[in-house]
């Protein structure tokens, strides 16, 4: 499908026109939704930015992440799913020897780090549980079985914190970040009746 920029004359902010050109550009002709469907769930999540986030998501991957719980929530799984893996820089596939024959999916949590002055709660977590929601699919067909691992979390945490904040500190918000995608992907588990729940791993220990 080619959406036609039906934006361009209409009067939407530009945050609009680039959604619709991203979800364009990964899904193609794979895209279940018709071209006015897309249009309005552009404009949705444009005004959740404007309206209840004051603007603090402004990047590509994070519309692309709000955009994804919008099409997942109209039953659109796998084109959310595509859009979290292909179309932002966030989740990679990886091998490594010591997973065994379990995938792991790697997380670089660096890309999400909220800038200062950002709510540490509304951004950095609620973006994570978009992102494990999003990309759980990819463990579906192993019923749970792989690995999460999680790149630059100790980084992502005193970054977070900010100011001089102690070592103790730090490792207390980088266990909070790990235990968050645990809990997270233990309850997907339950949502998706999974067998087994993906090891999160911690990659720069």
């Amino acid at each position: 499908m080619i959406l036609t920029p039906a934006w361009e004359n209409s009067g939407d902010s530009p945050i609009v026109s680039d959604l619709t050109s991203e979800i364009e550009a990964v899904c193609g002709a794979g895209m279940p939704l018709s071209e006015d469907q897309v249009l309005e769930l552009a404009r949705a999540v444009a005004a959740f930015i404007e309206n209840e986030c004051q603007g603090c998501y402004k990047d590509s991957d994070s519309l692309l992440l709000l955009a994804s719980r919008a099409l997942a929530s109209l039953g659109a799984r796998q084109v959310a799913r595509r859009l979290v893996i292909s179309g932002t820089a966030l989740v990679r596939p990886s091998e490594w020897e010591v997973t065994g024959q379990d995938a792991m999916w790697v997380l670089d949590l660096r890309q999400i780090t909220v800038q200062k002055g950002a709510p540490l709660e509304l951004v950095f977590f609620n973006c994570l549980r978009l992102i494990l929601e999003s990309m759980a699919e990819v463990w579906d067909s192993t019923k749970g079985a792989g690995v999460l691992g999680l790149r630059h979390v100790t980084m992502s945490a005193a970054v977070l914190l900010g100011g001089e904040k102690s070592r103790k500190e730090i490792e207390a918000l980088a266990r909070e970040i790990k235990d968050a995608c645990r809990t997270r992907l233990d309850a997907v588990r339950k949502e998706r009746g999974w067998e087994g729940v993906p090891f999160v791993m911690d990659l720069d220990i």
